[in-house]
C-alpha cells in the first residue's frame, strides 16, 4: 500500500516514514534508516520520525547516532513519552543505568500507563540491584497488562534473587504460559528449579532452550554446569567447552 502512494507521489513523507517502520519491524534495519531519512529530508520537523530512525539505528547497534536521534525527536517535542522510553533502553545498553532511569520515570510521570515503561525501568533496577524497587515496578506494570511475558519474567528473575524461588517459578511458568517460545524464559526456569534442588526439572528447561535456539550461549553454560553437578563429565564437559 505504501508503495502504491510512492508509485504516485514520491515524496510522500508519511509514505516513506511508514515503510520504514515496517522494514524495521521486518528485519531490514539497514532499509528502515534510508527511507526514514528520506522522509525526514522532506519533513525534518516530525518528532515521531526521528524516533523511529532511532529505533533503526539502535537495531544496527549505531547506540550513539540512535540516541542523537532520540533527543533530537525530544527537541521538536520534550512531552513525547515513547522517545523518553527509547532513548532510556538505549543509555541502559550503553551502561548509564542512572540516566536510563530518569528517562523512564519521565516518560512515566507523562504516562503512568505506560507497562513497557515500567517494565525496563524495573530492569534497571534490578541491574543496580534494588530487587525490592524492581519486583514493585513489575508488579504494577502487570497490573497494567496482565498479558506481559516479560514482566512475568523479569519479575521471577528478581524474586529469585531474593530468595523467594517458588514465586519465582510460578512467575516464569506464568511467561512460558503467554509466550511458550519465550527462550529466556526456559533457562530462568532452569535457574530457578536448580537453586530448589530439582535437578532433572532444570536440565530438561535447559534442552528446551536449546531446542528453541541451538545457538544460546547462556543456555549453554547453564546446562553445561547442571550436568556436570549431576555427575555427567563427558556431556558437561563438552559443553563446557562450547
Amino acid at each position: 500500500g505504501y508503495r502504491a502512494i510512492l508509485d504516485v507521489d514520491a515524496r510522500h513523507a508519511d509514505a516513506l516514514h511508514l515503510l520504514g517502520v515496517i522494514a524495521c519491524q521486518s528485519g531490514k534495519a539497514a532499509d528502515a534508516v534510508e527511507l526514514i531519512n528520506r522522509a525526514i529530508a522532506i519533513r525534518p520537523a516530525v518528532p515521531e520520525f526521528h524516533n523511529n530512525l532511532g529505533n533503526a539505528l539502535r537495531e544496527l547497534g549505531r547506540t550513539q547516532d540512535s540516541r542523537n536521534a532520540y533527543q533530537t525527536a525530544l527537541q521538536l517535542n520534550p512531552q513525547f513519552p515513547e522517545a523518553l522510553h527509547n532513548l532510556g533502553i538505549s543509555l541502559k545498553e550503553a551502561g548509564q543505568l542512572d540516566a536510563a532511569e530518569e528517562r523512564y520515570r519521565e516518560a512515566l510521570a507523562l504516562r503512568p500507563d505506560y507497562a513497557d515503561a515500567r517494565v525496563n525501568l524495573g530492569n534497571v533496577l534490578q541491574a543496580q540491584g534494588r530487587f525490592d524497587d524492581a519486583i514493585d515496578c513489575y508488579r504494577q506494570a502487570l497490573a497494567q497488562k496482565p498479558t506481559s511475558a516479560e514482566a512475568c519474567m523479569n519479575l521471577g528473575n528478581a524474586l529469585q534473587r531474593t530468595g523467594r524461588l517458588q514465586e519465582a517459578e510460578a512467575s516464569t511458568r506464568e511467561a512460558l504460559r503467554l509466550r511458550p517460545g519465550y527462550t529466556d524464559a526456559h533457562v530462568n526456569l532452569g535457574q530457578a528449579l536448580l537453586s530448589q534442588g530439582r535437578l532433572e526439572d532444570a536440565l530438561s528447561c535447559y534442552r528446551e532452550a536449546l531446542r528453541l535456539r541451538p545457538g544460546y550461549v547462556e543456555a549453554h553454560w547453564n546446562y553445561s554446569l547442571a550436568l556436570l553437578l549431576a555427575g555427567d563429565f563427558a556431556n558437561g564437559w563438552r559443553e563446557y567447552e562450547w
